[in-house]
């Protein structure tokens, strides 16, 4: 698929990578589950090869099915080590995946697990823990996971379901084969934070500010504050440079205006916000 992911897509995967990362361990962990159950049982139809279905997982609850095989891996000491170090990979502490999680995943809408994408990483720690179980987790092509993040993101699927399964596989060998346990959290730091400045008014950062950089709105009580497009181009430059190419970028437009009527109104509104903007500088209520 060749349709080119838009920067602001990309940028909502990156710093929710902590979510959706923990998503991609349900679905991992309840495939080895599926998995592990099929090898136990190799006279039966593989739950390995019909899951998520919707269908199938409430027919599955009904029956009980669903509660055994969670139940039966709980068991295996093998599963429950394997469970411990995959989790730790992540980099949010070890975890388990409960029964409600489970059947939650056996019931997710989209392509089977046959499709799941595994990092070297990982597709290693299968093979450590479960020889045989790596036989039947080779995977297709590997496009599991689009169909979930387009969900989440409320995106058409049929638009950017493979380009997001690519994108994320490539966020997954990103994390666990080169930064293996690191909080995924720490992405969040590069993401703009709302700042609230007391009786000033607080920034709040937005996806849009209807074509604008920022747009003023009004705060509780009436207090002034601003809709930050945290998505402009701007804050994908160093922060040493955004002031400057801001007043440069002010001062173009403004050099660009001829008539003078108009060219008056912009001059008396860079006076009054400079000081506007002196009176806050110099306010008491900055820390």
């Amino acid at each position: 698929n060749r349709i080119p992911v838009p920067a602001v897509l990309v940028k909502k995967i990156f710093f929710g990578a902590d979510i959706y990362l923990r998503t991609y361990m349900d679905h991992l962990l309840t495939g080895v589950m599926l998995a592990l159950n099929d090898l136990s049982n190799p006279s039966t139809v593989r739950s390995f090869d019909f899951f998520p279905d919707p269908e199938q997982a409430k027919a599955a609850k009904l029956s009980g099915e669903a509660g055994e095989i969670w139940s039966f891996c709980q068991r295996l000491d093998s599963y429950k080590d394997f469970e411990n170090k995959v989790t730790q990979l992540l980099g949010i502490g070890a975890f388990e995946l409960d029964q409600l999680s489970f059947e939650a995943c056996l019931g997710h809408k989209g392509k089977k697990y046959e499709r799941l994408y595994y990092p070297e990483s990982i597709k290693a720690l299968i093979r450590e823990s479960f020889p045989k179980v790596s036989e039947l987790l080779k995977g297709n092509n590997g496009d599991f996971f689009g169909n979930v993040i387009a969900d989440q993101l409320n995106i058409y699927r049929s638009g950017f379901g493979d380009a997001f399964a690519g994108l994320f596989n490539r966020l997954l060998d990103f994390k666990f084969d080169v930064f293996p346990s690191v909080d995924p959290r720490f992405a969040s730091q590069g993401q703009l934070e709302e700042v609230s400045l007391k009786s000033l008014g607080v920034v709040r950062p937005v996806d849009y500010a209807n074509g604008s950089l920022w747009e003023p709105s009004f705060q509780q009580g009436g207090a002034i504050g601003v809709e930050l497009d945290k998505n402009h181009p701007i804050f994908d430059v160093s922060s040493n440079q955004r002031m400057a190419l801001l007043l440069l970028a002010l001062s173009k437009e403004e050099m660009s205006i001829f008539n003078e009527e108009a060219k008056s109104v912009v001059e008396d509104f860079g006076f009054r916000v400079s000081q506007t903007l002196k009176a806050y500088a110099q306010s008491d209520e900055l820390d």
